[in-house]
């Protein structure tokens, strides 16, 4: 019985054999760029809000809200990837200055949110949002924490609460993009 290999010409059998290897070779990694990611951490005593926004392959920017980021937990996400922070409708997170940081204004709604076209103020004002500075930290680790109180607005929320309504943020948990 002859072997399946022996019954083909030579050029079929190494183009075979370097097809058979193209799982492996791939799986090296072999010049493909390693995955970057962002990180913000939630280092202060409530609740934070982080809409999120990017670039669609055509160039669109899209912008979506809010996932809810507790007390001492991190978010990762793709370093293409910009974001905004606020503790509750009315203030927004101070972030410090980091290296190669990019911002941009981009459209936010106070309800659960997708918005295209979130970098042109018209399609904003057609959504009932606002414009805010979103920022892009690339591949770098923020930390947010304050060494003061955040602002209780003139509703009567009381300090510790991070909104007036939580039932308009249903996302909960980390979000990894």
């Amino acid at each position: 019985m002859t072997h399946f290999l022996e019954s083909l010409p030579m050029k079929q059998t190494i183009g075979l054999l370097l097809f058979s290897l193209m799982p492996w070779g791939v799986g090296m990694n072999l010049g493909a760029a390693p995955a970057q990611a962002g990180e913000t951490c939630n280092y202060i005593n409530n609740n934070l809000f982080m809409a999120q926004a990017h670039q669609s392959r055509n160039q669109v920017w899209v912008s979506q809200g809010w996932w809810v980021i507790e007390p001492g937990n991190c978010v990762v996400y793709a370093d293409t990837v910009s974001t905004f922070f606020k503790y509750n409708e009315d203030n927004p997170v101070g972030r410090q200055p980091l290296p190669n940081v990019s911002t941009i204004d981009l459209c936010v709604v106070n309800d659960r949110f997708t918005v295209y076209q979130a970098n042109d103020a018209k399609v904003c004002d057609n959504q009932d949002g606002q414009m805010v500075t979103f920022v892009g930290i690339g591949s770098n680790r923020e930390v947010l924490q304050a060494n003061y109180d955040v602002p209780t607005p003139a509703s009567g929320m009381t300090r510790g609460s991070a909104s007036p309504n939580p039932a308009q943020f249903p996302l909960q948990g980390n979000f990894a993009y």
